[in-house]
């Protein structure tokens, strides 16, 4: 866990030329609760096999993962897709697969429509309901 892990990471996937690479989540919090990404002494599942059964999960729906990283999911979608109805399939995949492993610990996930990656987006709807690109200007 250094600043430099990042980095290394990034250089030995190039060096690989690898197809993938999955990382694993080192803590999750939910709340005042805190998950273990790696097994403790109790058999209790971790954090990060809600995530990869998520991944496998959205890809097993044809959605295209672009990207994973720490607790975000990146995918692309078409832009003629019905992204509100996407958006809530996707969020419904997420949900389902991370409550497998969290028991009675209630999940839930937050989306953004954007034409690029940005921390701050956030879900915008119009008078319809739709879902709406985001826009950094506001």
């Amino acid at each position: 866990n250094s600043a430099l892990s990042a980095v290394r990471i990034t250089a030995a996937l190039k060096a690989e030329r690898a197809d993938a690479a999955i990382f694993n989540l080192q803590m999750a919090s939910f709340g005042d609760r805190e998950l273990p990404a790696a097994p403790s002494a109790e058999p209790a599942p971790a954090p990060a096999d809600g995530a990869k059964l998520a991944l496998w999960e959205l890809y097993r729906a044809g959605f295209r993962v672009v990207a994973f990283v720490h607790d975000e999911v990146l995918i692309e979608l078409p832009r003629s897709a019905p992204h509100t109805e996407e958006a809530r399939r996707i969020d419904q995949i997420l949900c389902d697969s991370m409550q497998q492993f969290t028991g009675s610990i209630p999940i839930a996930c937050e989306y953004a429509l954007s034409d690029r990656w940005y921390k701050q987006a956030e879900a915008v709807f119009d008078d319809q309901g739709r879902l709406c690109l985001w826009n950094q200007n506001g």
